[in-house]
């Protein structure tokens, strides 16, 4: 491991525990072995420092839903999309942590949350993607639903849950993911081919 790569293991560990403004480069400077004057030179500030975090984290989260084939049903892409992220929190714990804090901190730092936003512009693109290939679905009760809202839900639900679990100390199985498959499959209204019903699809 590189000094790079020991600086970001360090701050990934600062920022899993304290604050955006309560960490400090003294913190990642102890954590990580590497003198602070050593971490200007690869990063001019702490916010930079945190940002490529952010950002390798979203790109994680990126490719636990980006390669999901177009030939799958909606109810099969749903299945994958929850298969591929909670799998990704699974792998990635002190990654919630992060979120969790960075978004509370960044809510206070104009400059700052603008920066956050710009880092996840690339995840938004690629679950309104999912969002569309899936179209709009017709539910058990007859009602009619985006493809996009269904999508953006279910991340949202699963990043609430992780985040809230965590905090509580309860320990999170791999296996818990079935139950958002039922969960956010289950209002599918079936086709007579056994298909979920889809009115419409945008083309690839």
């Amino acid at each position: 491991m590189n000094k790079r790569e020991k600086i970001l293991e360090g701050a990934r560990k600062v920022f899993a525990e304290k604050s955006f403004f309560e960490a400090t480069l003294e913190d990642i400077s102890l954590l990580s072995g590497i003198k602070k004057s050593t971490i200007y030179y690869y990063f001019d500030s702490k916010l930079e420092l945190l940002l490529e975090i952010v950002d390798e984290i979203i790109q994680r989260a990126i490719e636990s839903i980006a390669d999901i084939p177009f030939s799958l049903s909606p109810r099969e892409t749903l299945e994958r999309v929850i298969e591929g992220y909670f799998t990704f929190f699974h792998q990635e714990r002190d990654s919630i942590l992060i979120f969790r804090r960075v978004g509370y901190d960044f809510f206070a730092h104009p400059e700052a949350l603008q920066e956050l936003r710009q880092s996840f512009q690339k995840f938004r693109e690629i679950r309104e993607s999912l969002g569309k290939r899936i179209g709009v679905l017709k539910t058990q009760r007859g009602n009619e639903i985006d493809g996009t809202e269904i999508i953006r839900i279910i991340l949202s639900s699963i990043t609430a849950y992780w985040i809230e679990e965590i905090v509580e100390g309860r320990e999170i199985k791999l296996e818990d993911k079935e139950i958002f498959k039922d969960i956010f499959t289950s209002f599918i209204k079936e086709g007579n081919n056994g298909k979920a019903k889809r009115l419409s699809v945008a083309e690839p």
